[in-house]
């Protein structure tokens, strides 16, 4: 099923009037079809994920480190990250304000890899047997290096997915703790609040995320601008709600002068219609679907101890689910850097799912 869902895809980011091809621009387009073969290969074998992991705890270390080092001395970031990264006036004034951009162009690029560095470190809190003690505790201190960085940057929904991907990875892998499970969540989450507004007592810019609410919800730009670029999605599926503008036209057909929707959802149905957007919607839904029952088969077999798989499935039903979330605030889909770690947890979804549903049904 998904392997022709995914030939489908390819066929209509190639097919469906693309509008990037047309404009001369290809590389993203390309990078998104080479991410779907490569998915469609690393589905069927496991010797990568443990590399894939390693890399994953490498990304948190290096940009949970860098992001809190560039803010604690943000003359570094203004001698020598900003003119690397080529970084735009609005990243200059955006650190004088008292943020972060980390080491990258844009503090939207560096929470991202916060976040899929997020879906490795967290683990250790969400199914104790995961890992031996001293790494566990190594992992948890990581954790705790990359949520501070995502909430110096202030960025709000990815703040906020990373807890809720957590609950969801938390509910799925503790299913065999039926009468500790709700409590235990709510014990765990109570706690962690109550760590997060005492650090801040010592470290007020913890304090980022909820002033920059307040600030958007003070100047009655909660959305961020995101409603004119839904309302312009809107018109453009009415104009062909079957088959949309093309692939990629959100760009070159909307006076809203930003490269994508912000939200894929609905960027998806206005450049290809309702029929052409159900192979993408497959693709998410049916892999979350593979990666869930992979969970939950593994926790009824008695498998989600300390060994690989049980970190590989937690890892990759975070980093699907936040995914998922973030399609509704962002472009995951059409950021590479996100989309291909979001590809290999796909491919990893389906091994197990093959692995452990299929072979033991």
């Amino acid at each position: 099923m998904t392997l022709v869902i995914s030939i489908a895809c390819i066929f209509i980011i190639l097919l469906n009037r693309n509008a990037r091809f047309s404009s001369g621009f290809y590389r993203l387009d390309v990078c998104i079809v080479i991410g779907i073969i490569v998915y469609c290969l690393a589905c069927n074998m496991n010797k990568w994920h443990k590399c894939y992991y390693k890399y994953l705890v490498l990304m948190g270390v290096f940009y949970g480190v860098t992001t809190i080092f560039l803010f604690l001395f943000p003359q570094i970031y203004f001698r020598y990250v900003a003119p690397l990264f080529s970084t735009s006036d609005v990243m200059y004034e955006y650190v004088q304000k008292g943020y972060v951009v980390g080491f990258s162009s844009h503090f939207s690029t560096t929470t991202i890899y916060l976040s899929i560095a997020a879906s490795a470190a967290i683990i250790p809190f969400l199914r104790k047997e995961t890992f031996e003690n001293s790494t566990k505790k190594m992992l948890i201190l990581l954790f705790a290096i990359v949520y501070a960085s995502i909430l110096l940057t202030g960025k709000r929904a990815h703040s906020i997915f990373v807890i809720i991907a957590g609950v969801v990875v938390y509910w799925f892998m503790n299913k065999d703790k039926k009468l500790g499970r709700f409590f235990y969540l709510i014990s765990g989450l109570s706690f962690f609040a109550l760590v997060f507004f005492i650090a801040a007592q010592f470290f007020p810019p913890l304090y980022n995320v909820i002033n920059r609410f307040e600030s958007k919800i003070n100047n009655e730009n909660l959305l961020s601008g995101r409603e004119v670029m839904i309302y312009e999605c809107v018109n453009m599926f009415r104009t062909n709600p079957m088959f949309g503008t093309g692939w990629g036209s959100f760009t070159y057909y909307t006076d809203s002068d930003v490269l994508d929707a912000h939200n894929v959802y609905i960027q998806l149905l206005a450049e290809n219609g309702i029929l052409l957007s159900i192979p993408f919607f497959c693709f998410f839904f049916v892999n979350y679907i593979y990666i869930v029952k992979s969970v939950m088969r593994m926790g009824s077999l008695g498998l989600l101890k300390n060994n690989w798989e049980t970190v590989m499935v937690g890892s990759s039903l975070f980093l699907q689910t936040f995914f998922l979330l973030y399609c509704l605030t962002g472009n995951p889909i059409y950021d590479v850097q996100f989309f291909l770690p979001y590809i290999f947890s796909c491919a990893i979804g389906e091994y197990y799912y093959r692995s452990f549903v299929l072979l033991t049904s």
